[in-house]
C-alpha cells in the first residue's frame, strides 16, 4: 500500500534535453530518499518530434508507471496540448506561449491535433495553450507559469554566453521548479548537475538556471527528505542488462547503433573492465565492436562465440529483422550467442 505516490511527467521536442531533465529529476529525488520508477517514450525520429518521460516517486519501491500525471512540466506548447487532459495536480508551463494554438504546432500528428482540439471545443474552449491550461485548472490542477525567457537572459548575462547557448538550460530550469513544487531541497539537483555535466561552463549555466527557477515558483506539496537505511542503485534498463552480461562472463559484444539498444553497448564501452566478486571474472576485459551493419554484428558475435568467448550482440525492431540470415546460420550450427532484443514499434530505424 502506497502512502505516497506522485507521477511527474516532462515533455518536449526530441533532442532538446527531455531525457537529461528526467534523469536529473530522478537523481535529485532519489538523493532525498525516495524510490523512483521511470519510463521514457520517444518518437521514431532523431530530433524534433514530441517525446516525454514519466517518473513515479514514492516512499516505497515502485514497479510501474500510471496513466496520469500529478505534475506536468512543459517548456514548449506541444507538451501542453498532448497532456493537458492527463494532469491532476500541477502544470508548469511557459505563460509567454499562452496564445499559441494547435494548428501552429506543425509537429503534432493530425489525428492527435484533431482529437485535442475537439476535446477543448466540447468544453467551450479554444485550442490554445491558455485554454488547455484552463481545462486542467477546471479539473483541479494548479497552473504555475515559469518565465523561461527571463531565466535564459539572466544565465546569458551572468555566465557571459550567447543567448542561443543559454537556451539549453530550459530543461534544467524545469527540474529546479519541480523540486520547489514538491518542497524538496535543491541540493540534490545541484549535485546531479555536477555529476552529469563535465564541462565547468555547463555546470555553472545549469546550476544557475535551476536556482533561478527554484526561486520563481511556490510550494504545492510539502515533501521532506527521507532517511535511507540501505544502499541504493540508480540504474536504467540498458545498464541493468549490461551489468547482467558482465556478471555472466561477457567477453565480446558487437552492435550496430539503433535506438534504444545502443545505450547498452555504449555503457559496456565506457566500463570495459569491471571487478566482480567472483574470482574468475575479476578484471575481465570486454571487447566492444561497432560494426558496419546488423548482419555483421550477429556474424561477428557468432565468430567470437566459436572461438570460445562468451559473446553477444544487441539490437531493436528492424535491426533484428536485418540479422535474419546470421541468426539462421547461428541456429543451424548451434552457436551459443546471446542477442538482446529491445522491443519497439514502427518500421523506421
Amino acid at each position: 500500500m502506497f502512502t505516497l505516490r506522485i507521477s511527474w511527467l516532462v515533455g518536449g521536442p526530441q533532442g532538446q534535453g527531455v531525457d537529461t531533465s528526467a534523469n536529473l529529476f530522478g537523481q535529485a529525488v532519489a538523493k532525498a530518499g525516495y524510490y523512483i520508477f521511470g519510463n521514457r517514450e520517444y518518437y521514431s525520429n532523431i530530433k524534433g518530434r514530441h517525446s516525454y518521460f514519466q517518473t513515479v516517486l514514492s516512499d516505497k519501491p515502485v514497479h510501474g508507471v500510471v496513466s496520469y500525471a500529478d505534475i506536468l512540466v512543459a517548456f514548449e506548447p506541444e507538451t501542453v496540448f498532448q497532456h493537458f487532459d492527463e494532469v491532476r495536480k500541477v502544470v508548469i508551463y511557459d505563460p509567454s506561449q499562452a496564445s499559441v494554438s494547435v494548428p501552429f504546432v506543425r509537429s503534432m500528428e493530425p489525428e492527435i491535433a484533431e482529437e485535442k482540439s475537439e476535446l477543448l471545443e466540447s468544453e467551450g474552449l479554444r485550442p490554445t495553450v491558455n485554454d488547455a491550461i484552463t481545462y486542467a485548472v477546471k479539473r483541479g490542477a494548479k497552473a504555475i507559469g515559469l518565465d523561461y525567457d527571463s531565466i535564459v537572459v539572466k544565465v546569458a548575462e551572468e555566465v557571459n554566453v550567447p543567448r542561443s547557448v543559454a537556451e539549453r538550460v530550459k530543461n534544467v530550469a524545469a527540474v529546479g521548479a519541480s523540486l520547489k513544487v514538491l518542497g524538496l531541497p535543491i541540493d540534490g539537483l545541484l549535485e546531479a548537475v555536477r555529476n552529469t555535466f563535465k564541462n565547468e561552463l555547463f555546470i555553472r549555466m545549469n546550476s544557475l538556471a535551476a536556482k533561478l527557477a527554484y526561486d520563481q515558483v511556490p510550494n504545492v506539496y510539502d515533501l521532506k527528505p527521507l532517511e535511507r537505511r540501505e544502499p541504493r542503485v540508480w540504474i536504467d534498463g540498458n545498464t541493468a542488462v549490461a551489468l547482467g552480461k558482465l556478471a555472466g562472463g561477457l567477453r565480446f559484444q558487437s552492435y550496430y547503433p539503433i535506438t534504444p539498444a545502443a545505450d547498452e553497448s555504449v555503457y559496456l564501452e565506457a566500463v570495459e573492465t569491471v571487478e566482480m566478486e567472483v574470482d574468475t571474472l575479476k578484471k575481465g576485459g570486454v571487447v566492444v565492436v561497432q560494426t558496419e551493419d546488423e548482419l555483421a554484428a550477429i556474424n561477428m558475435a557468432s565468430g567470437a562465440a566459436l572461438t570460445g568467448a562468451r559473446a553477444a550482440t544487441s539490437t531493436s525492431g528492424p535491426g533484428f529483422s536485418l540479422m535474419a540470415e546470421g541468426i539462421g546460420w547461428a541456429g543451424m550450427n548451434e552457436v551459443p550467442v546471446v542477442i538482446t532484443y529491445y522491443m519497439r514499434g514502427a518500421p523506421s530505424t
